[in-house]
């Protein structure tokens, strides 16, 4: 929306230049109405267009100027919290990877997106249901339940949480596509199965089906594109 404002501002000002040069520097006579009131209609058209041009400098240098700059600055920060994301969703995969084994959860973390393709994550998913033990699980919070389930479900609260305070506090920084993608994540079919599911004998039940364990991978497949496409845009 800002954008667009800015725009418009900007062609009206060409407007009013265009108007300065054509009448002030006598390019050629503008006549309105009869050759009696021309002169004055073109003087306040003329006054128009220096009082525009003035106002519109003085919107850029008090309200445009300091906005890019502080957004230049913000998206730092939100750089950061995508980084939250991106870092979360990862450990999410080695939840289901036998291979953590091998990484510290600072290393997992810090894995990039793409190095499992759509292939390897169904293959992932179906080796597992989400109730099987994970050593990421262990390394998120070792005294607790150390199920992938448990795992998994930590870290979408943690990237729910993300989200809504980057779109609380920031959302006037964000372009259009982050914040559809940020609430695609927020709301994505993953999250919410995961999220309004338990650890009990019934869920346990339900989650070791082949169709509940294909679905989930499905879902989670969608979700992790979402999260590399809001990374890419947000370089």
């Amino acid at each position: 929306m800002k954008l667009i404002v800015n725009i418009v501002i900007i062609l009206i000002t060409i407007l009013a230049l265009i108007i300065i040069v054509v009448i002030g520097l006598d390019v050629q006579n503008l006549k309105w109405g009869s050759s009696a009131n021309a002169q004055d209609i073109n003087s306040i058209l003329i006054n128009l267009s220096y009082s525009y041009i003035a106002g519109a400098i003085f919107y850029f240098l008090v309200t445009t100027i300091p906005f890019y700059l502080r957004r230049k600055k913000i998206n730092i920060v939100i750089k950061d919290r995508l980084n939250i994301i991106s870092a979360s969703t990862q450990t999410i995969i080695f939840a289901y990877d036998p291979s953590s084994i091998n990484f510290t959860l600072e290393q997992i973390e810090k894995i990039d997106l793409d190095r499992v393709n759509e292939e390897e994550l169904l293959n992932l998913f179906k080796r597992s249901t989400v109730f099987n033990i994970s050593n990421v699980a262990r390394q998120v919070l070792p005294q607790a339940n150390s199920t992938i389930f448990f795992t998994v479900k930590q870290l979408l609260q943690k990237i729910d949480k993300t989200i809504e305070e980057t779109l609380s506090y920031y959302f006037n920084y964000l372009s259009e596509e982050q914040i559809i993608l940020l609430n695609k994540v927020k709301n994505s079919e993953f999250k919410n199965m995961i999220s309004s599911s338990t650890d009990d004998i019934l869920n346990r039940s339900i989650f070791s089906q082949p169709q509940v364990i294909n679905s989930l991978a499905e879902y989670f497949i969608v979700f992790w594109k979402d999260v590399k496409k809001l990374n890419s845009i947000s370089k």
